[in-house]
């Protein structure tokens, strides 16, 4: 199951100092920051964190399956010293697994077992990798570590359990000493569905923001068109929103992406909060051509907050989305 999605496109990119609408953006989802991150160019379009001195972030994911599979885009700017990458924990900060860079011809994996070290890799200072790796979390469990979909360490039959019941529920992403590491492009999976149970490759993630009024405009927005209101990149908070009460849709369009051959899930986001002092929810709205389904609906509160959902088939046809999906459909909200 894909259980997150994140591109860090809900942020501009800045050249300069600590930014500000990442941080905001990333908290309102449930994730943590520490220290000024960065933002800067993407991977292949877009945005990345750039993350220096003792600056980072941990991405919160939720699922009780033992089987954890992560991706993500990975640059340093130079290399010669050990510095950690990525560290996937529990709620505790018990460590599972962290992957560590050491020399431009060294990986390492460390697990509760031991520490594994990979050769010849080559790695070249301001190069994009793309890093993944598989985990089975058990006193007998396995790893698999793939960099530019090529598997470099796989080690099964060892202790990859550093806590009683094998949970996790944090990738945390940071950087010491005077290297700097950009992140992008990141997903996280289990293997407690028939699809996206295991890697996926080097992906990209596309940032898409409301381009017209959808079918059903309900809101009341602030001045001007309803999607105008929501189409900034960087959320103004009370700048511009639309207003809505017990009931009320909106829908909006988007501009199209282009052909891809593989569109493995599809995120809505949906920066929200309440006014109001009675409980008020909201749920996304997705329609696939006449086809119309709900996500989940979750209460929001007086703080702004992210909720999203993560769609990972065109529900009218149970079919993997493709670009086209995506093109000839509608996304928006409902209050509940």
């Amino acid at each position: 199951m894909l259980l997150l999605i994140e591109g860090f496109e809900g942020a501009t990119s800045q050249a300069g100092g600590a930014s500000t609408s990442m941080v905001t953006m990333l908290r309102s989802k449930g994730h943590y920051t520490y220290g000024g991150i960065k933002s800067d160019a993407g991977r292949i379009s877009g945005v990345s964190v750039k993350s220096i001195s003792t600056n980072g972030l941990a991405l919160h994911y939720g699922t009780s399956d033992n089987t954890i599979i992560f991706g993500f885009g990975f640059k340093a700017n130079n290399w010669g010293v050990t510095d950690d990458i990525v560290r996937l924990t529990d709620v505790a900060g018990n460590e599972h697994l962290k992957i560590q860079i050491v020399t431009p011809d060294e990986w390492q994996v460390v697990v509760p077992e031991g520490t594994y070290t990979t050769v010849d890799n080559s790695g070249v200072a301001d190069t994009w990798y793309y890093i993944e790796c598989k985990i089975v979390i058990a006193e007998s469990g396995s790893f698999d570590f793939k960099i530019n979909d090529e598997t470099k360490l796989n080690e099964s039959g060892i202790d990859t359990r550093a806590n009683a019941d094998g949970s996790s529920c944090f990738l945390f992403f940071l950087e010491e000493l005077t290297r700097i590491h950009w992140l992008d492009d990141v997903y996280i999976c289990d293997s407690t569905d028939d699809k996206h149970n295991d890697f996926l490759g080097p992906c990209q993630v596309i940032g898409l923001f409301p381009a017209s009024n959808g079918s059903i405009n309900d809101f009341t927005p602030k001045s001007d068109s309803n999607y105008e209101m929501i189409d900034e990149q960087d959320v103004d908070g009370e700048t511009t929103f639309n207003d809505g009460v017990s009931g009320d849709i909106d829908y909006y369009s988007y501009d199209s992406i282009d052909d891809y051959e593989t569109v493995y899930g599809l995120q809505i986001n949906t920066t929200v909060r309440t006014t109001d002092a009675e409980s008020l929810a909201v749920k996304s709205k997705m329609k696939f051509d006449i086809t119309t389904t709900d996500g989940t609906a979750r209460y929001i509160n007086a703080d702004f907050s992210t909720e999203y959902e993560i769609i990972p088939i065109n529900f009218q046809t149970s079919l993997p989305l493709t670009s086209t999906d995506i093109n000839n459909s509608e996304f928006g909200l409902e209050v509940v």
